[in-house]
């Protein structure tokens, strides 16, 4: 079975070229790593119930709620120290903020070490059964 190849119809490369206006084929920068912003941020997750929960709470009890936090998520670790600097960007005052560390231990959301002479040790606790969690990550069922 010979084929006649002078009968076929020639290969037209021309088809095929791409315009000059076309993106097709041009290489793509590869992505640029986000920039980490000076602004501060709450790292996550943070148990919406707990949000919740000091929300209803009398007083700044949420401010200084998010101002612990914070601390937490900077020190990946849910027992921080208190700092009433912090506090103060919210407009608290020192006694201010001993209330509503005071409503947030009624509550059964922190718990709170008090000693003479020094900064209160607060642990966020797990809203839903009132212990420490294990990890600050340990509350993700919250987010489904």
């Amino acid at each position: 079975m010979d084929t006649d190849v002078t009968n076929t119809t020639p290969f037209d490369v021309e088809q095929f070229k791409l315009s000059s206006d076309s993106s097709v084929g041009q290489t793509r920068r590869p992505a640029q790593r986000q920039r980490r912003s000076s602004e501060p941020f709450l790292r996550g997750p943070i148990p919406w119930s707990w949000l919740v929960a000091a929300g209803q709470l009398k007083g700044h009890a949420l401010q200084i709620g998010l101002v612990l936090w914070f601390e937490a998520g900077c020190r990946s670790s849910r027992t921080v120290r208190l700092r009433h600097s912090l506090a103060a960007q919210f407009g608290c005052h020192r006694d201010t903020v001993l209330r509503a560390v005071r409503e947030l231990e009624l509550a059964g959301l922190i718990s709170v070490v008090r000693r003479p002479g020094r900064s209160l040790q607060v642990t966020l606790l797990d809203p839903t059964t009132g212990t420490e969690p294990n990890a600050l990550g340990d509350l993700e069922e919250d987010c489904r």
